[in-house]
């Protein structure tokens, strides 16, 4: 696996930490929404760079 697999992985594991902190400080829904997205993206984005 190349750097790019493990720079989305973390991007995408940081990407969540952030949604579920700022899901327990009590920010706004469609701010969690939009950080959760933003995670599942890159997250999507490394399983891709896995496979190909």
């Amino acid at each position: 696996m190349d750097s790019t697999f493990w720079l989305l992985l973390i991007l995408a594991f940081t990407m969540a930490s952030v949604a579920w902190h700022a899901h327990r400080i009590g920010n706004e829904r469609r701010d969690v929404a939009a950080l959760g997205v933003i995670a599942g993206m890159l997250g999507l984005g490394s399983g891709l760079a896995a496979i190909l």
